[in-house]
């Protein structure tokens, strides 16, 4: 949901009249920083560690990217949403292929991405909807509290899961 109505938010519910594109550029930064900044992590197969730096970082971000309707909040959370999905992305998929064994490897990638263009699809179509019916800053807000749902589960459920059945290090 975020990339495709961020150009409309910026607009109707930042105030912005130009720019809107820069958002991406931003963006990408931060997810090329994130490689930077995680790097270590990632090779300490510190992946739970990763995973919750990213979404608490997702989290501050998505606040000052709803409730801070600046210019300046604008690019700046796109450069720290940039980091964090940077952080998350790829430790999850890591995740997946930790929990596999080496002839499944091939599927738990292709499980990986099938649920991520599907979490892609249902939050495009369910972001539009709540965006009709709303705003985008509804729709935003809804985001932001299944980004939270989604981190108490994984700290409650999934973290722990994955530390008792991985495969490799």
């Amino acid at each position: 949901m975020l990339t495709t109505y961020v150009a409309i938010y910026g607009v109707d519910e930042v105030g912005l009249t130009t720019g809107t594109g820069m958002f991406f550029a931003i963006f990408s930064v931060g997810l090329i920083s994130s490689r930077l900044l995680a790097a270590g992590l990632m090779k300490a197969s510190k992946l739970n560690k990763v995973i919750f730096i990213g979404i608490a970082l997702m989290i501050g971000s998505y606040g000052i990217f709803i409730f801070l309707k600046t210019a300046f909040s604008f690019y700046f959370s796109a450069f720290t949403l940039g980091v964090s999905y940077g952080y998350v992305f790829p430790a999850f998929q890591a995740i997946f292929i930790n929990l596999a064994t080496h002839n499944q490897r091939g599927t738990a990638n292709s499980s990986y991405y099938i649920s991520g263009d599907l979490g892609i699809g249902i939050g495009v179509l369910a972001g539009g909807y709540i965006a009709d019916l709303s705003n985008y800053t509804t729709a935003y807000i809804t985001g932001l509290v299944l980004v939270i749902i989604g981190g108490i589960l994984y700290k409650g459920i999934g973290a722990g899961y994955y530390e008792r059945n991985k495969l490799s290090e």
